[in-house]
C-alpha cells in the first residue's frame, strides 16, 4: 500500500501501528486477489479495444511495447471489483485530518468528499489519490479500538470502490467525461450505494463474522443513499457494470426520475436488480 501520512498526529500513526491495521486490510483483500488474478490475462499486447484486429495487425511490436510502457498502472482492462485487489496498492492513499485546508484542493470538482474519506479522480498528469480522514474515523468509532480498526478498513474499501466505478480507471473507456454527475441525486444514490455494496460484499468474503456485522449495522445507520447498498450486498457482473456504463452512456432524466421515486419508496434487492437491467438497456 502507498499510505502517505499528511498531517495527522503520532498518536494516531502509533495507533494505526500497534493495532496492526494495515496487516489487516491485507487480510481483508487477501479473498480478492485470487478472483482478481483469475480473470486478469497478462497482456502481451497492447491493442486499442474500438479498433478492428486487422488496424492492429499492421502495428510493430516496437510501438505496441510504447503503448504498454506508457500505460497508467492504475488503467485496467477488467470491469470488476476484483480490482480492489490491485488499486489498494496503486492508488496513493492521504492520512489526513479533516480540517478547513481539505477543502481547498483544486480538483475538488472531481472529488467524491465524505464524511470520512475522499476520492479524487485522475485528471491529466495527475494522479488519483485517496483521502482518509483518520480524526473523525476515530470519533465515529466511538474512540474505541476494535471499531477503529474496522471503520478505518470499511472506509478505506469504499473508497476503493469508488476507484473501481470510475470510468477514467477502465481502458475500453478511459478518458471520458461522465454524463452522470455525482453532484445530482441520481448520479449520489447510484454512486453511493454501489461502492457500499462493493465494500460490504468484500468484507463478508473475509469471514469475519463480527466485522461484518459491525460494517452492515455502520451503513444501515448512514444516510439513504448509503444505506440502500445493504440491499445490494449480493450484487452481480450486471449490477456493477449498470452503474460503471450509466456515466458512459448516460441515463434519460425520466428514468433517472423513476429509479429515484423507486429507491426513495420501498426498495428490495429484486427490484434494484431489475432496475439495474432497465437502466442498462437488457429490459
Amino acid at each position: 500500500m502507498n499510505i502517505r501520512n499528511i498531517n495527522v498526529s503520532d498518536n494516531f500513526i502509533s495507533k494505526i501501528s500497534d493495532l496492526e491495521i494495515l496487516q489487516f486490510i491485507l487480510e481483508v483483500i487477501r479473498p480478492l486477489e485470487k478472483e482478481f488474478y483469475s480473470k486478469c490475462d497478462i497482456e502481451l499486447y497492447c491493442r486499442h479495444p474500438e479498433k478492428p484486429e486487422e488496424e492492429t495487425a499492421s502495428v510493430s511490436e516496437e510501438e505496441r511495447a510504447k503503448k504498454i510502457l506508457s500505460k497508467d498502472i492504475r488503467t485496467i482492462s477488467l470491469c470488476g471489483y476484483e480490482n480492489i485487489a490491485t488499486y489498494v496498492h496503486t492508488i496513493p492513499i492521504n492520512l489526513k485530518k479533516k480540517d478547513e485546508t481539505s477543502k481547498k484542493d483544486y480538483r475538488r470538482e472531481n472529488a467524491i468528499v465524505e464524511e470520512f474519506g475522499a476520492y479524487f479522480q485522475k485528471i491529466g498528469q495527475y494522479s488519483g489519490y485517496i483521502e482518509l480522514y483518520v480524526d473523525r474515523i476515530y470519533d465515529l468509532a466511538n474512540k474505541e479500538d476494535k471499531k477503529f480498526k474496522w471503520l478505518f478498513t470499511k472506509t478505506l474499501i469504499h473508497e476503493l470502490a469508488h476507484a473501481v466505478l470510475d470510468i477514467i480507471n477502465l481502458e475500453i473507456i478511459a478518458y471520458q467525461v461522465d454524463k452522470i454527475s455525482y453532484n445530482t441525486p441520481f448520479g449520489k444514490w447510484r454512486e453511493e450505494s454501489m461502492a457500499n455494496a462493493i465494500a460490504l460484499k468484500v468484507i463478508k468474503a473475509c469471514r469475519d463474522k463480527d466485522f461484518y456485522n459491525y460494517a452492515k449495522e455502520f451503513m444501515l445507520s448512514q444516510p439513504p443513499e448509503y444505506a440502500l447498498g445493504v440491499l445490494m450486498e449480493d450484487f452481480d457482473y450486471w449490477d456493477m457494470r449498470s452503474v460503471i456504463m450509466n456515466k458512459y452512456e448516460g441515463v434519460s432524466q425520466y428514468l433517472q426520475d423513476e429509479w429515484m421515486k423507486y429507491v426513495q419508496g420501498t426498495p428490495d434487492c429484486e427490484g434494484l436488480k431489475q432496475w439495474n437491467k432497465k437502466l442498462l438497456g437488457l429490459e
